[in-house]
């Protein structure tokens, strides 16, 4: 299985037509996306956030952030038909996605309604006038599968709420679908 830990070199010396096995996958996300960014934005702003948000509503978020923090993903993934994985990282799904597309040079059609998020990100997005798909998603797994009801029976069992979020694409275009809006995912900056 190829893995974002794969390095340039390792990938480079692939055949070209060996990176064609990621091109018409299914994407898939575990965890909540932005959940890691939510739980410090919580943490540093919390006097002010309670100010407009009950303490419990705030608490989950940080409990859920706790729970999902002590998973991990395991090398069986490639038994489960994962083709690809990543963790996230602190520029979020986006970055994720973004980065996922030019280490394997394809093209992504993702609804972004698809992408488990907590209602508490999405808040606090708002709140603080930010993009939730942008806040960190530490902890969070992106990947591609060629067999989703393995995989997701593999994640399931780990812990981790998995949904597809989107499918590669054979060109390089990178489709973010929003309701009844798409647009073009643009190299991300980071919350």
């Amino acid at each position: 299985m190829n893995r974002k830990s794969e390095s340039t070199n390792e990938r480079e010396k692939l055949p070209k037509g060996q990176l064609s096995v990621y091109k018409e996958k299914d994407i898939f996300f575990a965890g909540h996306a932005g959940l890691a960014g939510t739980e410090k934005l919580i943490r540093e702003n919390k006097k002010e956030l309670l100010e407009r948000y009950p303490e419990g509503f705030l608490e989950e978020a940080c409990e859920i952030f706790l729970r999902e923090s002590a998973l991990g993903f395991e090398d069986k993934a490639e038994n489960a038909g994962v083709l690809w994985q990543s963790c996230c990282g602190r520029g979020g799904i986006l970055e994720a996605l973004y980065l996922m597309c030019r280490e394997l040079s394809l093209g992504i059609y993702v609804d972004l309604q698809s992408v488990p998020i907590l209602w508490q990100t999405i808040e606090l997005g708002e709140f603080f006038e930010k993009n939730p798909y942008a806040f960190s998603s530490e902890g969070c797994i992106l990947g591609i599968t060629s067999d989703y009801s393995g995989t997701k029976r593999l994640y399931e069992e780990l812990g981790f709420n998995i949904e597809i979020i989107g499918r590669t694409t054979a060109d390089k275009t990178k489709i973010l679908k929003r309701g009844d809006e798409e647009g073009n995912l643009n190299r991300p900056g980071r919350n």
